[in-house]
């Protein structure tokens, strides 16, 4: 999926089109970033004398935005759901950890972020807002994680290393959380736009 200027004249997002990009031509070159998981799930992307043809363009051309803020509201809506329950799992986990280590009345769980994410998830700027709070949330209790087992939650290999170092990249994926809050404060609380300064 490529959003690209294709109207140099048009003001801000109504010279943008849609296309569906073929990955593997000639002229476009994915570098992967490795994380500190080990996984590359993110990349830097370099396009160069790429050629896309006409059937590709996805709705009109110059209604890229549109296109791409429901994509966007679509994934995270997805996302809304599917880490809810992820975020739940992760909880019931470490609330046993917890217990088991005599720790449970020393802490306090972060409850609100999936009482939001259960109320929640509809496409529309709310998906920003579930999103948000789950990524926070999600590194919060992965640190959280690693407050409670100690030194063992860096141990290589194990479950919740895996998870603590994941989580770092939970304020990226899907939006970051700047952009995320501009929606929210935007689209949700009805504040002005952020005035670019001069």
């Amino acid at each position: 999926m490529l959003v690209a200027r294709s109207d140099p004249d048009a003001p801000k997002h109504k010279g943008l089109t849609y296309f569906l990009m073929d990955m593997h031509q000639e002229g476009v070159q994915v570098r992967p970033l490795r994380q500190i998981t080990g996984e590359a799930e993110f990349n830097e992307l370099f396009i160069e004398d790429a050629r896309i043809p006409q059937e590709n363009v996805v709705g009109d051309v110059g209604n890229g935005w549109n296109v791409a803020l429901t994509t966007l509201m679509n994934e995270r809506a997805g996302l809304g759901f599917a880490l809810q329950i992820r975020l739940r799992q992760l909880l019931d986990d470490l609330i046993e950890t917890a217990g088991d280590r005599g720790l449970l009345e020393d802490r306090l769980m972060a409850w609100k972020g999936l009482t939001h994410a259960e109320r929640y998830g509809q496409p529309g700027p709310e998906g920003s807002l579930v999103k948000w709070l789950w990524s926070e949330t999600n590194q919060r209790v992965t640190q959280l994680a690693a407050d409670i087992i100690g030194p063992e939650a860096l141990s290589s290999g194990t479950s919740w290393s895996y998870e603590l170092l994941r989580a770092r990249g939970n304020t990226i994926e899907g939006g970051t959380t700047e952009v995320l809050k501009n929606i929210v404060a935007e689209r949700v609380l009805g504040l002005p736009r952020l005035k670019a300064a001069a």
